[in-house]
């Protein structure tokens, strides 16, 4: 289990964690924290959010040798989806590392490996107002806007700190395969066109180690990362 740290005031937490990292720390850590001056997202975008508000959360541990880092993003969005299953929502995965509410950005994922330690965060809008999401240049959402329901930060953190955990265990000793279904079938936007790093092809689903199939000129080829555009 994860020893919960919480920072009133970081840049983010994400950068933190890898300053820990750096320094050599041995447990297994979860920062959160109230407020981010400096929260990134995927592409160093700018992650705007109140931790008074919504999640804003960091794994920092080990990583046992040989596993194959691609899925350490995916792991956290499968424990994400599970939980927010569990309250009623109907998630969807966007490849590589976001989660959907009606196909608007709920949670983003961000994974960065220094030496032998892994640095997994997660932003989650919980209850953010539409106002606030408004501001958001992309198109986002919120738990709040989504059900109308009020959500205890402290109990969805602790939720999905227990899945992560229970999955990572699972997922050191058998790999992706327990995963895979599942996740295949909550992958968003199969069959439509999209442009992953300047290259248009077509999603056709999730392989079983994980990377996305994407057809380009009638070929299939396997990718572990890139950024996702989807054409409307």
């Amino acid at each position: 289990m994860f020893t919960e740290v919480l920072l009133e005031k970081v840049d983010s937490t994400h950068l933190h964690a890898v300053r820990e990292a750096e320094k050599g720390v041995k447990e297994s850590l979860f920062f959160y924290a109230h407020t981010q001056t400096h929260g990134i997202g995927r592409k160093g975008d700018a992650w705007i959010a109140s931790g008074f508000e919504n999640i804003l959360g960091t794994f920092l541990f080990t990583l046992p040798q040989g596993l194959p880092l691609h899925n350490l993003g995916q792991l956290l969005a499968y424990a994400i989806i599970t939980v927010l299953e569990k309250e009623g929502f109907v998630p969807l995965f966007k490849w590589p590392n976001d989660i959907l509410l009606t196909y608007k950005k709920v949670s983003g994922i961000l994974c960065t490996i220094k030496g032998d330690k892994a640095i997994v965060s997660y932003g989650l809008n919980v209850n953010m107002k539409r106002e606030t999401l408004e501001l958001i240049p992309i198109k986002a959402t919120s738990l709040f806007a989504e059900s109308q329901r009020t959500f205890s930060l402290e109990k969805l953190r602790r939720l999905i700190n227990e899945a992560f955990t229970k999955d990572l265990r699972i997922f050191c000793t058998e790999g992706f395969t327990p995963f895979f279904p599942r996740l295949a079938k909550k992958l968003a936007f199969i069959e439509k066109s999209a442009v992953i790093e300047g290259e248009a092809g077509v999603i056709k689903g999730l392989s079983p180690d994980g990377r996305l199939i994407f057809e380009k000129n009638g070929a299939p080829h396997l990718l572990t990362s890139g950024s996702l555009e989807i054409w409307q």
